[in-house]
């Protein structure tokens, strides 16, 4: 695993102007492509509220930080799991878009953005470990032969196994917290979590008529955007319907078959029939 790091750089010759920027995001413009296309606008005006927004000591505080904990959780998944990433970290400074992300890829690199993530070890240590499970997630999927090329990516139950399966490797690196951590990553606020899971029969029925009547790309903001979240006031429901789809299926199937459901093909209907046992009975609170 390799961290390439453009914090250095964008701290050192930082300037707040647009110029700055643009020059900043040239220079790692292969860095930026994927920010830019799928995780911010990245507009000027995007750009114009990120210089009025940056804390420049801030940003240095999460950079001390975060290096020691992805060396360190690596190190965990190689322990628990086996697993040594063949990957690239990559450290940069957006401009207020995503706080972190897995490229799409079948063995996803990962980036974080500095301005976007707390300072505070034990938060940064679940989005760490999270971004990571993404990877040892794909992984282990891999292991198993799965069909890359036939993966429905943009379906949203898709993105809700993933992003269950990531919750439930955060789990088990960074153990012994309370659940709402792991779906907040905050160390200090529940979120909605909680709240979540007494109303999670409906909101199985909602995200079953959104796959009905919603694009994807209207599911992807409504149900996984920290700025969604509009039906429940609750941002990134897909991540609970996911966590605890993930939770049925180990407890029913076994971790390693459970994590590798999504490689058999009618898993998409197979998700379907759970949600629709959800809304059909009251859910066990797991917490």
């Amino acid at each position: 695993m390799k961290i390439f790091d453009t914090v250095p750089f964008f701290v050192r010759l930082y300037e707040p102007s647009l110029a700055f920027l643009h020059n900043y995001q040239r220079a790692f413009s292969n860095t930026f492509k994927s920010y830019r296309k799928y995780h911010c606008k990245n507009t000027t005006e995007q750009k114009e509220f990120a210089l009025s927004e940056y804390a420049i000591d801030h940003i240095e505080r999460v950079h001390k930080e975060i290096i020691p904990i992805i060396e360190r959780t690596a190190r965990a998944y190689e322990e628990q799991y086996s697993l040594v990433f063949p990957i690239s970290v990559q450290l940069i400074v957006g401009v207020y878009g995503s706080n972190a992300y897995a490229e799409r890829e079948v063995v996803p690199n990962i980036t974080f953005a500095l301005e976007q993530l707390p300072a505070d070890e034990e938060s940064l240590s679940i989005i760490v470990a999270h971004e990571l499970g993404h990877v040892a997630h794909h992984m282990l999927t891999d292991q198993k032969g799965c069909d890359w090329g036939g993966m429905m990516w943009q379906d949203p139950r898709i993105s809700a196994f993933q992003e269950g399966a990531a919750m439930y490797f955060s789990k088990q690196i960074v153990s012994g917290l309370p659940d709402f951590k792991y779906f907040s990553f905050d160390a200090q606020k529940d979120d909605g979590y909680q709240k979540a899971l007494t109303l999670l029969p409906g909101i199985a029925r909602a995200f079953l008529k959104d796959l009905q009547q919603q694009s994807s790309t209207q599911m992807v903001r409504e149900w996984f955007s920290i700025r969604g979240g509009e039906q429940f006031e609750i941002p990134r429901l897909g991540y609970v319907i996911g966590e605890q789809f993930v939770a049925t299926e180990i407890e029913r199937l076994g971790g390693e078959r459970a994590l590798t459901l999504w490689t058999e093909p009618n898993f998409l209907q197979y998700m379907n029939s759970w949600l629709e046992e959800v809304c059909e009975n009251e859910f066990k609170n797991r917490s």
